[in-house]
């Protein structure tokens, strides 16, 4: 069955029309994966999912990016302190206290963009006008269990060297815009990088400038929706200073992501 007739047939949209809008705002998964098209057919083993009406809506769409990383990556969240890096609307923030974080430290170079549910939840350190690459880890009260980091217009790489110079172990989960990692040439006019081999370069490159740090992937897969209404292709990494890599292939994750979320364009 088509997915827009399995959305109204089981009462999650009304019409068509709204189950498209549905599909066409990233709202509707399929077995945890984003589905973009309204003529996807469905399976009966397959799960269904529509976020606009679960009871885990998020402040932000980031947070089902995260949601998706704490799933792929087996990570618990339960009892544990969070740092999250460009918390913004607090998407990150409000996926991690959803999944049972006991305290998140929001750290954003901005002002005022957190979400008011999240300012005043007392498991929340408000901490903005914060650029983070220039903390230290002194600005932690107690031991960060976990990192997630969803920035823009900066590289993650300095990130990275940031909690590098705390001199401490760490893991991290992290969007990879490649957006924000490759040269303006290879952006087309909307700001996004359109071609398969971009793509791959960039995760080549960011692969490689981990093994120069001596991180170690421990988990990587693509983001459940499209990072920005021009469409960019993201990716979620799990690094840390300890543990064993996973092997991948970055032509085969590209051409996963782009099958899913772009029909393999």
């Amino acid at each position: 069955m088509r997915l827009d007739l399995f959305l109204v047939e089981n009462k999650y949209a009304e019409t068509r029309s709204k189950a498209s809008q549905l599909i066409k705002n990233g709202k509707v998964l399929v077995n945890s994966q984003a589905v973009s098209k309204n003529g996807y057919e469905i399976k009966n083993t397959d799960q269904v999912r529509v976020l606009e009406n679960d009871v885990l809506e998020y402040v932000s769409r980031g947070g089902h990016k995260l949601e998706k990383a704490l799933t792929v990556f087996g990570v618990d969240f339960r009892d544990k302190v969070i740092c999250d890096i460009g918390s913004s609307t607090g998407g990150f923030t409000d996926c991690s206290l959803k999944n049972g974080a006991k305290k998140i430290y929001a750290i954003d170079v901005g002002t005022s963009q957190l979400h008011p549910t999240l300012r005043n939840n007392p498991k929340v350190i408000v901490l903005e006008n914060t650029n983070f690459r220039y903390v230290t880890s002194s600005i932690f009260e107690e031991k960060i269990d976990y990192y997630v980091c969803d920035v823009s217009f900066i590289s993650v790489r300095i990130i990275l060297e940031t909690l590098l110079s705390f001199k401490e172990d760490f893991t991290i989960l992290l969007l990879f815009k490649p957006q924000f990692e490759v040269g303006p040439d290879r952006l087309n006019k909307n700001g996004v990088v359109r071609k398969k081999e971009f793509l791959i370069d960039a995760l080549n490159h960011f692969k490689e400038y981990l093994r120069t740090k001596s991180l170690h992937i421990l988990g990587v897969s693509y983001s459940p929706i499209l990072g920005n209404k021009e469409g960019n292709v993201e990716f979620l990494f799990e690094i840390s200073t300890k543990g064993k890599d996973i092997s991948f292939l970055s032509e085969t994750l590209v051409k996963e992501a782009l099958l899913a979320l772009r029909g393999g364009h």
